[in-house]
């Protein structure tokens, strides 16, 4: 069998492992896609809450290692064995690195995203993705050279890049904004940070200036920075789940009247 097939199959393990902590954490389950850098997995509805994510990336890699386990004591050939397990023990290695969307990058990103807000959370994980990919092209490229493999070089090559960060964050901030409520009503109090955003601003804009620790209003100015009304981050999660994130405050909150 050739050497690429160990690896694939160490994949199909991995990822059914999610699919299993999926089922058991997470009542929507997942949808698993092949894309060019490999597999894909989507949350099929709300993003479950953060402990239950960190414990549906971690099942992946935890897999791996378990199956490398497993595969050391069953009575194959020795050459199949080490190649099994190597393959295991790598894809489990790998997908820990930190960086998205790798496992290990997700579950740095909540833990960042917790304890230092969405801003700096992004901030922090773009440096060192930034580090790491630099890192892997170097390793990759040695590889390459040295051992006539580009496999590494490629699987970095297909990484999504930033663009998928920023689109995990702004789902993990939806996420926080969503359940506020009821944190809100639990605590009974919370502190307030007000924003001032021109009306020309998109929803989606809007919504990656919110912070996850502080409850948010929003003052509406024209470009006279004349204040035109107010609305809570309530009203815009409920505009964003009405309307499309693309649209500008102007196009949702200042609608003139019907006239009939």
């Amino acid at each position: 069998m050739p050497d690429w097939l160990y690896y694939v199959l160490a994949l199909c393990i991995h990822e059914l492992f999610h699919y299993i902590a999926a089922k058991l954490f997470y009542k929507q389950g997942i949808m698993i896609g092949l894309t060019a850098g490999g597999f894909l997995a989507k949350w099929k509805g709300p993003q479950p809450e953060k402990s239950r994510q960190c414990a549906i990336y971690a099942m992946g890699p935890t897999g791996n290692f378990a199956a490398a386990l497993v595969i050391s004591i069953i009575p194959v050939s020795a050459a199949v064995k080490n190649k099994l397990i190597n393959a295991n023990i790598f894809i489990g290695l790998f997908n820990l690195i930190p960086l998205c969307p790798m496992d290990g990058g997700n579950i740095l990103l909540i833990v960042l995203y917790d304890f230092i807000g969405l801003s700096r959370a992004y901030t922090v994980m773009e440096r060192i993705g930034l580090r790491i990919r630099l890192l892997l092209i170097a390793a990759g490229l040695v590889l390459c050279i040295f051992d006539n493999n580009p496999s590494l070089l490629l699987a970095i090559v297909f990484i999504p890049g930033t663009k998928f960060m920023k689109r995990t964050v702004k789902r993990l901030n939806l996420n926080a904004l969503i359940h506020r409520k009821e944190r809100i009503l639990k605590r009974r109090s919370y502190p307030v940070r007000h924003i001032l955003v021109l009306k020309e601003v998109l929803l989606g804009e809007v919504l990656s200036l919110i912070d996850y620790d502080q409850f948010h209003i929003i003052h509406i100015a024209d470009d006279t920075m004349k204040l035109i009304c107010e609305i809570t981050e309530q009203q815009l999660i409920d505009a964003m789940v009405k309307e499309n994130a693309a649209k500008t405050l102007e196009e949702v909150f200042l609608k003139p009247p019907n006239v009939f």
